[in-house]
């Protein structure tokens, strides 16, 4: 299935020097990307996370050519794959974490009818060795003796 990819804003994308793995960026691929965007093809969105040190930027994982050559041909908004926690996302993270929350609810709601069970057999238990109690003591024989 193709992921579609959402767009950031331009501003909004760093190279860290310190993660990504290449020593340099190349001019010549830079210019055959250039090349390829001004004729229309396809390609690939970058990959990108939150950065850890700036909460509105993000930092590339993979597509320093790519974000070198939108630059150059001066575009304001680059087609992106978000990566939440290692898994990629398309979407914004705080709608991904409002989906995970709406499936965690259910779970939350019968985990509670749980614990409200658990109490109720808890309180039975208290109840019935009370009265066990109250039954030995009066079953108890050996007073009669």
């Amino acid at each position: 299935m193709a992921k579609t990819a959402c767009t950031v804003p331009i501003t909004q994308i760093i190279l860290d020097e310190r993660i990504y793995p290449r020593s340099s960026v190349y001019p010549k691929r830079i210019s055959m990307f250039v090349e390829n965007i001004q004729d229309g093809f396809k390609i690939d969105p970058l990959e990108v996370q939150i950065h850890p040190e700036y909460d509105d930027k993000y930092r590339i994982l993979d597509g320093a050519h790519r974000w070198n050559a939108y630059k150059e041909i001066g575009a304001t908004e680059i087609p992106v794959h978000i990566k939440v926690n290692g898994v990629k996302s398309t979407v914004d993270p705080c709608s991904k974490l409002i989906r995970v929350k709406s499936r965690l609810d259910p779970i939350y709601r019968r985990v509670s009818k749980l614990k409200n069970t658990t109490d109720k057999l808890k309180d039975r238990q208290k109840k019935y060795r009370a009265l066990l109690i109250r039954v030995k003591g009066r079953l108890d024989t050996s007073r009669y003796l």
